[in-house]
């Protein structure tokens, strides 16, 4: 009679994707996509690292050493997925214009401010007795942008770029700047006025909604320019004269940006939109001018 404690040792299963498995690697999957939405391709790269990392640890344990075969599995998926979707979302990143919407959004909240206050917009600029530009509407709009202190540190008795104001323009805002445009110069702005007589911004004139008589709905407030050159704080914008350009033209400085397609702009009513940059030239001028009396509706922005 054969003793029980002679009995070979019972052959310990297999590794399977059992449901609990399946469930964590859903969810371990759906927080990687996620990083790579929210947060970049640098992120999701580190989130994969940091999964090699933790399979290998399982993999080298003598308790788990069965598993080996399906660590082996889920690094190797983790990697291809990996090598194969960070280029995509470097892409789709450069042209998802969630976070320039809402830099839009804060910049035309702090103008309706600002236009409750003062029952008109900021002057594109402030200029000395000769009439040359000094101060930025951007630098008046700090106080409404919740940046008191850096307002009170700027100093009108002299120009933006003046032995105290030239001070101030290592101070990078991040609400001037589209984060698509990757070879801007830090400190520049995306975010411009366009400045014309017959624009919201009728420079060194003021002008408010009551002044749009397409309705401000209908008219343009700022619009974006790629790689502007131009630091925020700077009393220079866009010259209406640069919408015969278009949107995103091939040559030329005009109406820009990082997007695949089109441009973010914010209206004088407060709402932001992408404009496809095959807008018809007649409509980008019809949003632009504030009196033009041209009829627009929707399906003509699509």
């Amino acid at each position: 009679m054969t003793n029980s404690t002679d009995r070979p040792p019972a052959e310990t299963p297999p590794a399977q994707f059992g449901l609990r498995t399946l469930f964590w690697l859903l969810a371990a999957l759906s927080v990687w996509f996620a990083a790579g939405v929210w947060f970049g391709p640098t992120a999701m790269l580190v989130l994969a690292v940091m999964a090699a990392a933790v399979v290998y640890l399982v993999c080298l344990s003598p308790e788990t050493q069965e598993k080996s075969c399906l660590g082996v599995i889920l690094l190797s998926v983790v990697i291809m997925v990996a090598v194969a979707v960070l280029p995509a979302l470097q892409t789709a990143g450069k042209g998802r214009p969630s976070a320039c919407r809402n830099n839009l959004y804060n910049l035309g909240r702090a103008l309706e401010m600002y236009h409750a206050r003062y029952g008109s917009f900021p002057p594109a600029f402030i200029a000395d007795a000769g009439g040359k530009p000094m101060h930025s509407w951007r630098v008046l709009l700090l106080p409404y942008l919740e940046r008191n202190e850096l307002y009170r540190r700027y100093r009108f008795d002299e120009p933006w770029d003046g032995p105290n104001n030239r001070l101030l323009a290592k101070e990078v805002l991040d609400i001037f700047s589209c984060p698509t445009d990757d070879r801007a110069r830090p400190g520049d702005t995306n975010y411009v006025a366009v400045v014309g007589p017959r624009t919201m911004w009728p420079a060194p004139a003021s002008a408010g909604k009551d002044d749009a008589a397409d309705g401000s709905h209908n008219t343009l407030l700022l619009v974006e320019v790629a790689s502007s050159g131009i630091h925020w704080m700077e009393p220079r914008d866009l010259d209406v004269s640069a919408l015969k350009h278009g949107i995103n033209p091939a040559k030329g400085k005009g109406i820009s940006s990082g997007h695949e397609g089109g441009i973010m702009v914010v209206f004088a009513d407060w709402h932001v939109r992408f404009l496809s940059d095959s807008l018809d030239q007649d409509v980008l001028e019809a949003l632009l001018t504030r009196d033009g009396n041209e009829p627009i509706d929707e399906q003509m922005l699509q």
